[in-house]
């Protein structure tokens, strides 16, 4: 606190400090002085958002599965468009299927396994008519 006789200007205060001055007209007092000194400004807060690369890696990848389950789901909704294949040159002609020669249907009558040493007639079961 300062008590002055006389009064100052704002311009020929000091800027190291804050003064509050109140004007008194007492007993050869002209004015009060409050001076405080004044704090340092600090600079304003910067948040940086620190990510570690697998993490990265990790979102990148999610990211890149929803797209593609996305461009799968729209694919399924539309009918699909399938075009005729045509040849670009002449087909060769097909011929009609032929049946193939091959013996009449018999009924077997002998089994012969050489490894197990089988050579044995086959006996029909369960073939009359009743």
């Amino acid at each position: 606190m300062t008590v002055r006789r006389f009064r100052t200007s704002k311009s020929r205060r000091s800027a190291q400090y804050r003064h509050l001055v109140i004007p008194v007209n007492l007993n050869g007092v002209r004015e009060v002085a409050f001076r405080t000194p004044l704090r340092a400004q600090k600079p304003p807060k910067t948040y940086t958002i620190v990510i570690k690369r697998q993490t990265l890696v990790s979102y990148a990848f999610i990211v890149i599965g929803l797209i593609g389950i996305s461009f799968f789901a729209i694919q399924l909704q539309s009918k699909p468009h399938v075009e005729a294949f045509q040849a670009s040159g002449a087909a060769p002609a097909i011929p009609a299927a032929e049946k193939p020669k091959t013996l009449s249907r018999s009924v077997p009558t002998k089994i012969s396994i050489p490894k197990m040493e089988l050579d044995t007639d086959v006996i029909s079961v369960g073939q009359l008519p009743d």
